[in-house]
């Protein structure tokens, strides 16, 4: 994003001109130290606008750093760019003129992945982590690979047969379990461009039939126990890796998502009786009741002792997983990004003979390990809808049982 001369007390951003008129915003750049610095809309030449600009600018600041883009910026003030416009103006300038029928599939992609961008910047994304991935994927496929030439109104199934194919002969995708999500993910495009864009578009993918996944070769690694009960005992060691040390320890133990230990908040922990009420993989399906080990209760007690010595209130509201391993105050959970670069990066660094642990394969390990004897146990664990899923893995309703590490050894003897 430009702005002009950097060494201002004021950043200049460009909003755009709309009827022959030119807005720009200025705010005050890091170099400003003033009390009472400015903040206002500049427009028809010297004129200025000031009202609502400061919160506006600051409501812009609260989003990540990977959000914040000029695009970003004049969708926020394009609003009060409307309201202050020359009264001659008969309609409000707008800078989406939206989709249509004739519009090029990438820009309909595009347009959905700066919404799911704006969505997650605000915390009101859930359920899709890997839409960057999705996204850059689709480009390569009607980009790259179609020469950026179809339509929406182009679109129909055998398009999206061909995107599975081009999926696993140009990816290291090699499991059909992988490829439905993908279209799981188109189907959601199909959705938004119906009930957002209010495009009247058949949903092709509804039309393809899963993959079958029931013959597939494991997808996940596993990771012998002994170095995964060695990693543990190096995390339990020094206090400063007690995020990441929950974290593990509740995928290893009970076969659960580390998304949801950063969903964890206080209203959601029992220690008495050692119930995690855990945030299903999809919000609006409620809460499991998941019972812990003794272990893993210790740990989350230590989170709870250190956030009242220094007389800090826990709210049920608060969010378990927080900055120097106390409670972080509601609002919005830490993110996946925050646990990475403050813990794994930094642990792996310390110890490389661990580097190659990935704490998603800590639950896929113990999926295996439970399902070799007891394949309805390890279904319940993973909390799978359906068997065939946890056979996925060949490794072997609302609540679950830890296994304690130290006895999933022996399910392997």
């Amino acid at each position: 994003m430009s702005k002009n001369n950097a060494r201002s007390k004021y950043a200049h951003y460009e909003l755009g001109i709309y009827k022959g008129v030119s807005f720009k915003l200025v705010v005050p750049s890091k170099l400003n130290v003033d009390k009472y610095p400015n903040y206002y809309i500049q427009y028809d030449g010297s004129k200025k606008y000031y009202v609502g600009i400061k919160d506006m600018y600051r409501e812009y600041q609260s989003y990540s750093e990977h959000s914040k883009t000029l695009e970003l910026l004049i969708e926020l003030f394009l609003p009060i760019i409307n309201e202050i416009i020359l009264p001659s103006l008969k309609e409000p300038v707008s800078i989406d003129k939206g989709l249509t029928m004739m519009s090029l599939v990438s820009s309909a992609v595009n347009k959905y992945f700066k919404e799911q961008e704006r969505l997650a910047a605000i915390g009101e994304l859930v359920d899709i982590t890997d839409y960057r991935d999705r996204n850059k994927k689709l480009n390569d496929y009607f980009v790259n690979h179609l020469g950026d030439k179809l339509k929406l109104t182009d679109l129909n199934k055998d398009v999206w047969m061909e995107f599975r194919f081009y999926l696993l002969s140009n990816y290291r995708i090699k499991s059909n379990s992988t490829v439905n999500q993908y279209i799981v993910y188109v189907k959601s495009f199909y959705n938004w461009l119906q009930d957002d864009q209010e495009l009247n578009i058949v949903n092709h993918a509804m039309k393809l039939k899963r993959l079958d996944t029931s013959k597939q070769k494991v997808k996940y690694d596993f990771i012998p126990h002994e170095l995964v009960n060695e990693y543990l005992d190096t995390l339990k060691r020094d206090e400063r890796w007690l995020r990441l040390n929950i974290i593990s320890l509740l995928v290893y133990e009970n076969a659960k998502r580390p998304v949801q230990a950063y969903r964890l908040q206080a209203k959601d922990i029992d220690l008495d009786n050692r119930v995690l009420y855990l945030t299903a993989k999809s919000r609006n399906k409620g809460k499991e009741a998941t019972f812990i080990s003794k272990e893993l209760a210790e740990l989350i007690k230590k989170v709870f002792d250190n956030t009242i010595s220094i007389g800090q209130m826990i709210e049920p509201d608060d969010y378990l997983l927080g900055g120097r391993n106390r409670f972080k105050k509601g609002g919005k959970e830490i993110s996946q990004g925050d646990i990475r670069d403050t813990q794994i990066v930094k642990f792996r660094k310390l110890f490389p003979k661990f580097k190659d642990i990935l704490i998603y394969s800590l639950k896929h390990t113990t999926i295996t390990t439970v399902a070799q004897r007891d394949l309805g146990l390890a279904q319940r664990m993973a909390n799978h809808s359906n068997q065939s899923t946890t056979e996925i893995y060949n490794r072997g309703k609302r609540s679950s049982q830890a296994i304690p590490r130290e006895k999933l050894k022996e399910f392997n003897s």
